[in-house]
């Protein structure tokens, strides 16, 4: 496995959903991730002690855990970013699955290419029975992931702005991770967890510079 991975944050906010929680670690484990997770749990107590025992359980991987409580996804994930201390970062929703493959060829891509915020790659949609976390997949489908590669900010905007797509699957150097979510916490909290707070993330990290998209299965989301 890459040391590159060790670069890496992945931060995973989550509330009441241990079952995905265990989903995530157990394919992290059995495919030998090295970087961190860091797990913002906003959930009630009962089940924050069931989380913090899948955190003891797989001592094979670099977690931290923090408790959360009453923040929603994007409050959480800024008011804990001093604990992000690697040059890379990248959000994950508790119901999906970044592939380490995909996250080594966008370290690699980064580390060679500074005139790059961010790396994104191939996304996948997928279903399983009664949305059980370990539930059969019963349909897979393709999932838009778009890079913005022109040198001219103004034209990554204008394209973005023509479809936009949600850039948050990004992998992005930190201090771009970090003041992307800054930048939500400057909007009416209702409007941080809707469309609005995706939109000025995106538009920022666009504007900031340019997401490289590697022809690499990536992501999939349920």
């Amino acid at each position: 496995m890459s040391s590159l991975l060790n670069k890496l944050t992945i931060v995973l906010p989550t509330k009441n959903r241990p079952d995905w929680i265990k989903r995530v670690l157990l394919y992290y484990s059995e495919n030998n991730f090295s970087g961190k997770l860091l797990i913002l749990d906003s959930s009630e107590i009962k089940i924050y002690d069931k989380i913090k025992n899948l955190k003891n359980y797989y001592q094979d991987l670099k977690i931290e855990l923090k408790h959360m409580p009453n923040m929603n996804c994007e409050k959480s994930i800024y008011s804990a970013s001093s604990s992000i201390n690697s040059q890379y970062c990248i959000f994950l929703a508790d119901d999906d699955i970044l592939l380490v493959q995909g996250l080594e060829e966008s370290l690699s891509f980064l580390e060679t290419n500074n005139d790059y915020v961010g790396a994104i790659g191939i996304g996948y949609m997928i279903s399983t029975l009664n949305n059980k976390a370990f539930g059969k997949i019963n349909n897979v489908t393709t999932y838009n992931l778009n890079g913005y590669e022109d040198e001219d900010s103004f034209t990554r905007i204008r394209n973005f702005l023509n479809d936009v797509n949600n850039t948050s699957f990004a992998m992005l150097r930190s201090n771009f991770f970090i003041n992307g979510y800054k930048k939500i916490m400057e909007i009416d909290e209702y409007y941080q967890s809707h469309i609005f707070g995706e939109l000025i993330q995106s538009l920022y990290y666009i504007y900031s510079g340019r997401i490289k998209k590697i022809n690499v299965d990536y992501l999939v989301r349920q």
